[in-house]
């Protein structure tokens, strides 16, 4: 790798790191080209030879932060021995996410519908990535077996909302109880209700 190749990099990597940390806070619509370039020490022409428009670095941004969610989900659901046990830990790590950066989870499932189409594509893309995890569930039992695939979808979908509803409030995140509030909502399609209902009792993992 060339030394120019690495400074462009960094520039690349400083600009979108500025557009993480501005419009975490302000949003999308009140973030401009000049505070990312303030806030990465950079000179306005070193944007222009990275970026066309704020859109685009923006979107990168978005993917960066999916790319770091969705590792940090993976690595969470991968160490349960079993499905329940793997939906489990991939809640709590999301809404772990949430409580701990909600500039970012904003940035993530709410900034993102800012940008049109474009934006909704790949929002969508993360949700069904995510259903796909819920939808292992239906190898759990022979009941489960016959549900369609819109049940996982729906799942998943009904957990975002309620996830970023409280991030649009700006709510306190309860972890424990909104963790176990998801997981039984995810579970109870697939292993039943009483499953479903002893994830709200279990108590913190």
């Amino acid at each position: 790798m060339t030394r120019r190749g690495t400074e462009a990099e960094q520039e690349r990597a400083r600009l979108v790191e500025a557009t993480i940390a501005i419009a975490g806070i302000r949003g999308f619509a009140d973030t401009t080209i000049e505070m990312v370039v303030e806030r990465s020490g950079a000179d306005p022409a070193v944007f222009d030879r990275h970026f066309d428009q704020l859109t685009e670095c923006f979107l990168e941004a978005w993917s960066q932060l999916k790319d770091g969610y969705m590792d940090r989900v993976m690595s969470a659901y991968e160490r349960g021995e079993n499905w329940r046990e793997r939906i489990r830990a991939g809640i709590r790590e999301t809404v772990s996410c949430v409580a701990e950066r909600p500039g970012e989870a904003r940035l993530l499932g709410i900034e993102v519908l800012e940008l049109g189409e474009d934006g909704r594509r790949r929002l969508d893309g993360l949700i069904d990535e995510l259903a796909g995890l819920v939808d292992a569930g239906r190898l759990e039992r022979p009941e489960a077996a016959t549900l369609p695939r819109s049940t996982a979808d729906g799942i998943v979908g009904g957990a975002y909302h309620r996830l970023m509803g409280v991030l649009r409030r700006r709510n306190p995140v309860d972890l424990e109880a909104i963790s176990a509030e998801l997981v039984c909502f995810t579970v109870t399609p697939y292993l039943g209700v009483e499953a479903g209902l002893a994830e709200l009792v279990r108590g913190p993992s």
